[in-house]
């Protein structure tokens, strides 16, 4: 990790410890109203899988109003500790488009059929409509598609671009018919915000950033 970015991540880390999950991040004059998720709910684990890692993958809970992103990874069995953003749509001007919009469809990234994990999950990736990026992945409990209301995509101009950060598990020894690997993603310079979300492929190897993005950081 470069120098700026480790004092940028242990700043906002100090930050988020002071700060209640559903504090508002900022008075927002733009389009985005963000937030912390107050909690959340665990969608799959690999426990049983016999791999090599340890991972758990959950749904942020938004409070009522705003809207989740993304679901969130952590490569260990213990509750989350991290932080999510989610956000809620401000009243738009006339004849501008919506902040938020739900993806279109989805497609698989990869399911544990073959693992030997106790729960069957399934990981997929949201498809945007057009002048909109879906910034995270979506894990299921069970092999069948997610709901497209799950989560909502974000206007291209409402965006900063993100880098692939810190892996959160692979599935390496699980037994898993193909390969998968997650990876934080974090902002690419101090334009954008820490998500909490993660970018995932059939693959142990590190993918590339190309295409990664994040929350523009707001204005005060």
């Amino acid at each position: 990790m470069k120098f700026h970015d480790a004092i940028y991540t242990a700043c906002f880390l100090a930050i988020v410890l002071l700060l209640p999950s559903t504090r508002v991040l900022a008075e927002v004059s733009g389009p985005l109203d963000m937030r912390y998720a107050k909690g959340f709910e665990r969608v799959w684990w690999d426990k049983g899988s016999g791999g090599k890692y340890d991972g758990a993958y959950y749904r942020p809970l938004a409070p009522s109003g705003y809207h989740i992103l993304g679901h969130y990874g952590q490569g260990n069995y213990r509750y989350p500790y991290g932080r999510v953003i989610v956000v809620k749509a401000i009243a738009r001007l006339p004849g501008s488009r919506t902040a938020l919009k739900r993806p279109k469809d989805y497609w698989n990234i990869w399911g544990d059929q073959g693992s030997w994990a106790k729960e069957n999950g399934a990981f997929w990736q949201p498809i945007p409509h057009r002048g909109y990026k879906c910034l995270g992945v979506v894990a299921t409990r069970g092999y069948r598609k997610p709901s497209r209301n799950e989560i909502r995509c974000v206007r291209n101009d409402l965006l900063a671009a993100a880098r692939v950060g810190g892996r959160i598990w692979i599935d390496k020894g699980t037994g898993a018919y193909k390969d998968f690997g997650s990876w934080r993603i974090v902002p690419l310079d101090s334009k954008g915000v820490i998500s909490g979300l993660f970018v995932a492929h059939a693959s142990h190897r590190r993918p590339s950033s190309r295409g990664l993005y994040t929350l523009k950081k707001p204005r005060y």
